[in-house]
This record gives C-alpha cells, structure tokens and sequence, in this order.
C-alpha cells in the first residue's frame, strides 16, 4: 500500500498486495500481486497469486486462489475461484 493517502481498514501480506490503494477501504489482500491495481474500491477480498489482479474501481467482489476474477478492471459484486 505504498500509494495508500486516505484508505482505511485495508490489509494486504504478499509482495505488491494492494499496492496503488490510495481511498479504498475494507480490502484484503493475501498473496503476491493480489489486488495490486486497486485505487479507489472498497470491500474486496482477494486471496491467491494475481487474485483480482487489475481492479481498480470495482467493489464487493470475492477472489479466491491463484488469479481468481484477474481480468476484472471495474465490475463489482462478483465472487469466483481460481486455480
């Protein structure tokens, strides 16, 4: 969370979890790279490898295992299973 300026109650434990979070708050991320695009969203939880990898605005979406929903940038409300 090296951009992190307003964002509360986010947590993040692998290389560049949630790393470009600047506002979103209530995100966790577990692993490297998950949720690493994430800026300003809020309540996402991604757990695995790449796990919601490119979102950045999309909101109340689950992720679990390794590059579980990576491709979502801004749909909200999903929940999935990678590998």
């Amino acid at each position: 969370m090296y951009l992190l300026t307003t964002g509360t109650y986010n947590t993040a434990v692998g290389n560049s979890a949630g790393a470009a979070i600047t506002t979103g708050q209530y995100n966790t991320a577990v692993g490297g790279l998950a949720l690493d695009a994430n800026t300003t969203a809020s309540n996402n939880t991604a757990v695995g490898y790449a796990s919601l990898g490119t979102n950045t605005t999309g909101t109340q979406n689950v992720a679990l295992g390794s590059y579980a929903l990576d491709a979502n940038t801004t749909a909200s409300n999903n929940t999935s299973s990678g590998l």
